[in-house]
């Protein structure tokens, strides 16, 4: 299973009110959405028929959430998220905080390039075809500083893909001492020196642990609703 059949399935399971994509290029995945979205991009080239009504903003992430109020542009909490922007941690970092900041309780992230298959594509400037950065170093580190958070690793081809869930748009302990915490995660702090070592921390779980985890989450909304 690609990224895509993950996000299609949890579209369909979820059927969220709102999306939010940062990073979406061509709109391959930007496409899947059914529900108002919007789509943050320095330099997206949309070639996928969108679906639904959506708002494009060509910029960086931080410069949006620096100029916009993102719970007023979409209408209320964010519902849905895919985070697939800047490949470098601390961006990261930053673009799920910024969404949890306009979340609610049942709202739900995905990041992507999670889980690297080979160390040469964990560095922090592009020198390979594919490439994951180092986005990998959030997920060690919520699961330090953020226990509250579920937080789950899934073996999706190529670049695996992470899901949160339980956010509290009223926790801001990371924001007050955030340049410690971007230099934890841009330095070695949070560094693996092999794949072994790194998919050890990170604990994915199987593609058909992912699909029992959405019916899960579809269950939970279904009971808030």
């Amino acid at each position: 299973m690609d990224y895509l059949t993950a996000l299609s399935l949890l579209h369909d399971a979820l059927t969220p009110k709102s999306y939010v994509e940062i990073g979406c290029r061509q709109g391959r995945s930007l496409s899947l959405s059914r529900c108002p979205a919007i789509a943050i991009d320095p330099d997206f080239e949309i070639r996928c028929e969108l679906r639904s009504a959506t708002k494009l903003y060509r910029r960086t992430s931080d410069s949006f959430f620096a100029n916009e109020n993102l719970s007023e542009l979409i209408g209320g909490a964010v519902d849905f998220a895919f985070v697939d922007g800047m490949h470098q941690s601390e961006f990261a970092l930053r673009d799920i905080l910024n969404i949890e900041s306009h979340s609610s309780h049942d709202t739900i992230v995905v990041v992507d390039d999670i889980l690297p298959q080979q160390m040469e594509w964990t560095t922090r400037e592009r020198r390979t075809p594919a490439w994951t950065g180092d986005v990998y170093k959030v997920i060690p580190f919520l699961r330090e500083y953020r226990q509250d958070l579920d937080i789950r690793v899934f073996d999706i081809d190529v670049k695996g893909l992470a899901i949160i869930a339980n956010l509290n748009p009223a926790d801001r302990s990371l924001q007050e001492n955030l340049p410690k915490h971007e230099a934890d995660l841009s330095g070695d702090v949070f560094a693996f020196s092999s794949i072994k070592e790194l998919r050890s921390s990170l604990r994915p779980e199987s593609i058909d642990s992912l699909r029992e985890y959405i019916e899960v989450l579809r269950s939970h909304r279904s009971s808030s609703y």
